[in-house]
């Protein structure tokens, strides 16, 4: 009786042994690439670049499976993962095991990545995954110096002016030149500064190369010519800047600037459309204090332009047409002129 006792307790003891065993926990894989970058920048020879990776596995549960993905671009090769995963042979049953995971990439097969997922699954279906990243190296980037000239015409440079091209902003330097550094392309372009047009065009970058650009001054459209106005040539009258007058027997017609107008210019025709035009006319002659028009016998005047100024308003008179006529047996004489500023 004794001796089935002890063999009974033998026999819980091994039991016990055994489930403990059973509930025993190993860590999970470990995979690690040794040697190398990870990820690395492909350098290639001869277009191909070789992979040529130590791969080291732990596997406390030991090795069940060894699987290689091989993705390009993103996207999974199935016919090279399986070959890379069956060139690895030996793993099974394994707590400690290395391979070199060796492969061949031609450089016109990818555009951005390859990557190498390697998984391992040991014998307790514990799952580890590590993934080693080939990058392709990015092409070296060809630039050039495009400069911009900007002027007033084709000879005043234009210092201040903001040249954009795309969103980058370039201020003109004292010799109106701006520079860009730039890759081979065409853009857009446009260029402003205050109290100009802006400008806009397009150029082509191939080489370092240089853009002029002329400036045109912004300008004021001269208004319409105002109403017709009239005044007597016998009398003493003052209008839009002048004031005329006659000697005692009509035979000339003085004009002289009128109280707080200065000295004006005498045109004998004008076809200005703008301030600016109107203002240039003005600085090109030497203003006059007076102006006299000599009448025939007849009374027929000589058609004539006045440019008058008071500070900075400039006016165009016109002084286009005489009239003289007989009203009872008195001589009536006066002129027409219209205005614009």
């Amino acid at each position: 009786m004794k001796t089935v006792k002890i063999l009974l307790l033998f026999v819980a003891t091994i039991a016990m042994l055994s489930g403990c065993k059973d509930d025993e926990e190993f860590a999970k894989p470990t995979i690690s690439f040794v040697g190398t970058e990870n990820p690395v920048v492909a350098e290639f020879v001869g277009g191909v670049y070789g992979v040529s990776v130590q791969v080291a596995i732990k596997a406390e549960g030991k090795i069940k499976t060894t699987v290689i993905k091989k993705y390009i671009d993103g996207s999974v090769n199935d016919a090279q993962s399986n070959a890379l995963t069956n060139a690895v042979s030996g793993d099974r049953n394994q707590t400690d095991f290395a391979f070199t995971l060796t492969d061949a990439i031609n450089e016109a097969d990818f555009e951005t990545s390859v990557k190498y997922e390697v998984i391992i699954t040991d014998q307790e279906n514990q799952e580890t995954k590590a993934t080693y990243t080939v990058n392709k190296s990015a092409a070296p980037v060809t630039t050039y110096t495009h400069t911009f000239t900007v002027k007033e015409g084709t000879t005043n440079v234009i210092q201040g002016a903001t040249v954009t091209i795309n969103d980058e902003v370039k201020t003109t330097n004292e010799n109106g030149v701006a520079s860009f550094t730039l890759e081979a392309g065409e853009y857009n372009y446009s260029v402003a500064k205050e109290g100009y047009v802006d400008a806009t065009g397009t150029f082509t970058v191939a080489e370092d190369g240089n853009t002029n650009v002329e400036l045109t001054p912004e300008t004021t459209p001269l208004s319409d010519w105002g109403a017709e106005i009239r005044i007597d040539i016998q009398q003493e009258n003052t209008t839009i800047g002048v004031k005329y007058s006659t000697n005692p027997d009509a035979s000339h017609m003085k004009i002289v600037p009128a109280t707080g107008w200065e000295n004006f210019v005498v045109l004998t025709s004008a076809d200005y459309t703008t301030v600016e035009e109107l203002v240039a006319a003005y600085e090109s002659k030497t203003p006059v204090a007076e102006h006299i028009t000599e009448y025939t016998a007849s009374k027929a005047y000589s058609e004539f332009y006045l440019i008058t100024k008071k500070g900075d308003e400039y006016v165009l008179v016109h002084n286009y047409k005489a009239i003289h006529y007989m009203d009872g047996g008195n001589a009536i004489n006066y002129m027409l002129f219209k205005a614009k500023k």
